[in-house]
């Protein structure tokens, strides 16, 4: 019974903390990783912004050449390697000028540490940014087999004009943009674990003060109950300031009651017997004497 009862004390008490644990890592885990990933995406746009800021300095339209070199006025944007590698190395961030669909320039190498030019955006980006004017975020934009969290701006030949000549594009490897969430969530994890099991230990002991209490009272109602009314209880467990310390003193309590009824009783069959005698001796005394009398 009292091993039931000690493992309905830790049941009830590390359920809800268990529960209680595995919400707070979600919520804080969904909570890291939204803040990130907002934080990537405006780091990101900043990026993409400034790329092309450095690009509209340029006074002049977009035009394409007969040899395929796309020109902003009297600069050559497919030729502009060192700026997008400026870029990159200063904010870690690849940058990439699309002219339509096409890839012109960018800092992305693949994986023989050649720039990734000419491959075409996907219809997703097209639609959205192309066609609908609009910039556009993605956690999961692959170029060679690498996934990028990417974001892209329309570049417009100018100002009056709502459909764009291209668009701009920052981004970077998904896996090192994210690395900090997992390292974030594992510490967190291993906290809660950390406080689970430091729970766990204090619940135990808790759990089995309580438990050796309740078994000592019980030995001392069984005792009381065998007729054994001097049994000493332990003044730990008579002072305690709970409900094991309230039981304690009731048990004591009853005890001494006990020893006072028992001792009103003795005291009351002394009283009798010694009644009894008196009666008994008056009554050989008046037979005496009656027989004497008698005679």
């Amino acid at each position: 019974m009292n091993l039931n009862f000690r493992k309905k004390i830790m049941m009830a008490s590390l359920v809800p903390m268990l529960t209680l644990s595995l919400v707070i890592l979600i919520l804080t885990g969904t909570y890291i990783k939204n803040s990130i990933v907002e934080q990537v995406k405006q780091s990101l746009k900043g990026t993409a912004v400034a790329t092309l800021a450095a690009y509209e300095q340029n006074a002049g339209d977009y035009v394409k050449a007969n040899n395929g070199d796309v020109w902003k006025g009297g600069y050559n944007i497919s030729q502009s390697e060192k700026l997008v590698d400026a870029i990159k190395k200063e904010s870690g961030v690849d940058v990439t000028f699309f002219y339509g669909t096409e890839r012109i320039m960018t800092s992305a190498l693949d994986k023989n540490k050649q720039r990734i030019l000419g491959s075409p955006a996907g219809d997703k980006i097209v639609t959205v940014v192309l066609k609908g004017g609009k910039e556009y975020f993605s956690e999961n934009v692959s170029m060679d087999g690498t996934t990028f969290c990417g974001y892209y701006i329309p570049v417009y030949q100018n100002e009056n004009e709502k459909t764009p000549i291209g668009m701009v594009f920052a981004g970077v490897n998904k896996e090192k943009a994210y690395a900090s969430v997992e390292y974030v969530t594992y510490f967190i994890i291993g906290v809660v674990l950390i406080v689970t099991i430091i729970c766990i230990i204090g619940v135990g002991f808790m759990a089995k003060s309580i438990t050796k209490s309740l078994k000592k009272s019980i030995s001392g109602v069984q005792q009381v109950s065998l007729g054994q009314l001097n049994v000493a209880f332990d003044k730990k467990e008579v002072v305690r300031k709970d409900e094991v310390g309230d039981l304690t003193r009731a048990i004591e309590s009853l005890q001494s009651e006990l020893k006072r009824i028992i001792s009103e009783m003795s005291e009351s069959t002394q009283s009798l017997l010694m009644a009894s005698d008196e009666m008994e001796k008056m009554s050989h005394g008046t037979f005496v004497n009656i027989n004497h009398a008698k005679s």
